[in-house]
């Protein structure tokens, strides 16, 4: 009871303390009126004993809370979605300059408000900016100290570095829009509109520059404009987290609660955090809520495979024959064993991490639940809110599934009981005769396997895979929460391991194996099937991200970005702006969450989206409408910064080396841009007309051919001696006298040596293009196009493109007069 009551406790501390209404503005406590109110909504679902035992832990945990809180910084609550909304402000309305900005302005415009900031603004801040300039006047630097300065809780000078990076490359839009950006959410949108203005013509579908063109007029309460761009936005990119919001905040306060709500749980899905989760609660909309499917977060929330598909020995599917019997008995047997040793393993793996609950629990009731609370407390992170929203999501999800996972089953139990049962009837029957009774049992018994194995196994693989998927994505998750207080956390992993490790038992034990009916019973014997390795799940994802001139981690224990190479430490009283910043090449673009990966900030917390798997070929569909919207390039970008974001997320406590990471190499090939180890490097590259060839380091050749399709050679112990043309066949002749023929159809023919019959050809691959584009001439831009990136990631690394989000009134208090 102990062991499940502190994994839960964990979970439960952690929704009271960002359950609590936020603090006013003149840091008024919350009544006691509103704590029970929010004790009570995380307790609905809590029996009365375990109603009382939570209350008792949080009547321990209060002070430190209380405490905890006065050192946060301050957003305050909201209660109506309504408040979100500012009066219309026609003063800054009238003020925004009726001259519409050119691309000569930028830097002039840029540089007036940043004498006006540094002249105005506050001496810590403006010595913050003075120091990072001394640093580096690279516009990339600058832009990205920007952003830094930004999660760190200093606003001005974030807004001075913006533009300080705008000034010194007045020709990226990238900068330009993140000085906008940063104008609206600390509170001078009049300063932003016209800068997002001159961006709407130069890039019409753009979905941040139209997101933030809709925020810059709603903090100026022009809900009609904002109603108008948010629209625009979304039909450009219908995964935008932030725009979806906007749109969806428009529709509330216009009379439509229904529509509005399924904004907000579309944005919800796009990017799962405590900010939208309060809306949703706000409009009324809590059943919705509960029912938001984990298969359409998949792809917008960060997943570390702790447990890869490969983990466990695939399902083999028995020969549903009577001649098979003795294999399929002995694939029975060894599974059976492999699983009980499994299940041993995992058994004391939990007693051995159950010893300090144990202990602690000796210790008695009250001391137990104060440690619990008191080391959960501990071990909050800025990750720790968007990690309650993402499990509170997961768990919802995984009590209807197992519902339904526990109703097929029986189903599948009920068929294979009823095929049995025909099974039985006939050999029933066939027993009443007296004449070749053998192989009628045996053809009976081959009829009812067929029947019922593969059914058995595809459903049980195809369940254990779903809920594969789950337990990675939980336990990617539950480290955010608070921690790892005595193996709670870790207990639990284990927990999950062992009922996914059912599952694929399962799968072997419904299935049926009969022996032949016509030989005497004979001794069996057993399969040696070695049992996965567990695991470690001591080590908690880290997802690094770009932040400044230095790769950040998002891990468990984050609480800020202090280490980086700028010196900006955090100012823990300033909050941080809820939006979201997307990853790009940034210089000739801009990036747009939902397309590229993100991170999404929300009352102070940080979760990083758009990094698990997708297919960018969903993504073309998906815009199909109007093919100016996405680029194929641009698919190509997003894909490659995703493979990137993935490749730099981590669980190996081995080779964790904080601060710093090795660069992955990257290389361009026709029609995509791929992420290569470090191991293998491109040594030439050579182009004939429209055919690409690249020869490895290691010897290995790549031949990217003119109808898109890639040819991939290995480097063989031999050596390519000379190679020709026929039209759309290329001939590739080894030292040794081998041959390799590459078809016009796509396909290799690899013909050995001559000998004494002659050449023989032994292998013929298919090779399946890795290329979508229409023709050559769009072939040919794609490659150029990636090549250009790969030049600017290079020189520049990624870039961040700042999205505006929904700021509540009392956030931000801008300084008077700052630009006047």
């Amino acid at each position: 009871m102990k062991k499940y009551f502190a994994t839960l406790a964990v979970l439960f501390v952690s929704v009271i303390i960002f359950a609590q209404p936020g603090k006013k503005p003149a840091q008024k406590q919350p009544a006691q009126s509103e704590m029970d109110k929010a004790m009570e909504e995380a307790m609905k679902d809590m029996s009365p004993e375990e109603k009382a035992e939570m209350k008792k832990i949080m009547g321990n945990v209060m002070p430190d809370l209380m405490g905890q809180n006065s050192k946060m910084a301050d957003y305050p609550e909201f209660t109506s979605n309504k408040q979100l909304v500012p009066k219309k402000d026609m003063t800054r309305i009238n003020a925004i300059p009726k001259k519409k900005l050119s691309q000569a302005d930028m830097s002039p415009y840029a540089g007036n408000l940043y004498n006006k900031i540094m002249t105005k603004g506050n001496a810590a801040e403006i010595a913050i900016v003075k120091k990072v300039i001394a640093q580096s006047s690279k516009a990339n630097e600058l832009g990205s100290a920007a952003i830094l300065c930004m999660m760190q809780g200093h606003p001005q000078a974030a807004m001075a570095l913006s533009m300080k990076a705008v000034q010194t490359d007045p020709f990226s839009a990238n900068w330009q829009n993140n000085m906008a950006s940063l104008l609206t959410q600390y509170g001078y949108p009049e300063q932003a509109v016209p800068v997002l203005q001159k961006l709407k013509t130069q890039f019409p579908t753009n979905s941040t520059v139209l997101n933030n063109l809709a925020y810059a007029w709603l903090g100026l309460g022009e809900t009609d404009s904002a109603k108008t761009y948010s629209g625009y936005a979304i039909r450009a990119n219908p995964n935008h987290p932030d725009a979806k919001l906007c749109g969806g905040l428009m529709e509330e306060i216009k009379g439509d609660p229904i529509k509005a709500t399924d904004d907000y749980v579309e944005s919800m899905e796009n990017s799962v955090n405590p900010f939208t989760e309060t809306m949703i609660k706000n409009n009324k909309g809590q059943g919705k809520l509960d029912k938001i499917d984990f298969e359409k977060i998949k792809r917008s929330i960060a997943i570390y495979e702790y447990l890869p598909r490969d983990w466990m020995l695939e399902i083999p599917l028995l020969s549903s024959d009577v001649n098979g019997y003795a294999n399929d008995y002995a694939t029975k047997t060894g599974y059976d064993k492999m699983s009980n040793r499994l299940t041993e393993k995992i058994e004391a793996m939990t007693n051995e991490l159950s010893k300090e609950l144990e202990n602690l629990a000796d210790k008695g009731e009250d001391e137990f639940v104060k440690t619990m609370a008191k080391e959960t407390m501990q071990g909050l992170s800025f990750m720790s809110k968007p990690a309650v929203s993402v499990l509170m999501v997961l768990m919802n999800y995984l009590k209807d599934w197992m519902l339904k996972y526990a109703d097929e089953t029986q189903k599948v139990v009920k068929l294979k009981e009823e095929y049995n049962q025909v099974y039985q009837n006939t050999i029933n029957n066939l027993k009443g005769e007296q004449r070749y009774t053998c192989p009628k049992f045996n053809a009976a018994a081959n009829e009812y396997m067929r029947a019922v194995n593969p059914m058995v196994k595809k459903f049980f693989r195809e369940k254990a895979e779903e809920f594969r998927q789950w337990v990675n994505a939980y336990i990617t998750w539950n480290w955010y929460v608070a921690g790892n207080p005595k193996n709670s956390v870790m207990i639990q992993d284990l927990g999950f391991v062992g009922l996914l490790e059912q599952m694929y038992q399962s799968a072997m034990e419904y299935q049926v194996a009969i022996d032949d009916h016509c030989k005497p019973p004979r001794e069996q014997g057993s399969m040696a099937i070695t049992e996965p390795e567990i695991p470690n799940f001591a080590c908690p994802a880290v997802v690094s991200i770009p932040m400044g001139r230095d790769w950040q981690q998002l891990s468990n224990a984050a609480k800020n970005f202090d280490n980086n190479t700028s010196g900006i430490k955090q100012n823990a009283h300033n909050p941080i702006p809820n939006s979201s910043i997307a990853f790009g090449e940034g210089t000739g673009t801009i990036a747009q969450p939902g397309r590229s990966p993100f991170v999404k900030t929300a009352n102070g917390s940080v979760s990083p989206g758009m990094i698990s798997e997708y297919d960018p070929g969903k993504m073309l569909e998906e815009y199909q409408y109007t093919e100016d919207l996405v680029p194929l390039p641009d698919l190509h970008k997003n894909n490659f910064v995703k493979k990137l974001l993935k490749k730099m997320m981590t669980a190996d406590c081995k080779n964790v080396n904080k601060y710093k990471y090795k660069p992955p190499v990257f290389e361009v090939t026709m029609g995509e841009l791929t992420i290569e180890e470090p191991s293998k490097n491109i040594k030439e590259t050579t182009e004939d007309g429209n055919v690409v060839y690249v020869t490895y380091d290691d010897g290995s050749v790549a031949v990217f051919m003119e109808d898109g399709s890639i040819l991939e050679i290995d480097a063989p112990s031999k050596n390519v001696k000379e190679t020709k043309e026929d039209g759309n066949i290329v001939y590739v002749t080894y030292d040794d006298g081998s041959e390799a023929v590459f078809m016009e159809d796509g396909s290799i023919l690899e013909i050995d040596a001559p000998k004494d019959s002659g050449p023989t050809v032994t292998k013929k691959i298919t090779i399946k293009p890795k290329t979508t584009t229409p023709d050559i001439a769009s072939k040919n831009k794609v490659y150029t196009d990636l090549k250009e990136f790969k030049k600017q990631f290079d020189t520049n690394g990624l870039q961040p493109s700042l999205n505006s989000g929904v700021q509540v009134p009392g956030t931000f208090t801008p300084v008077k007069g700052l630009f006047n």
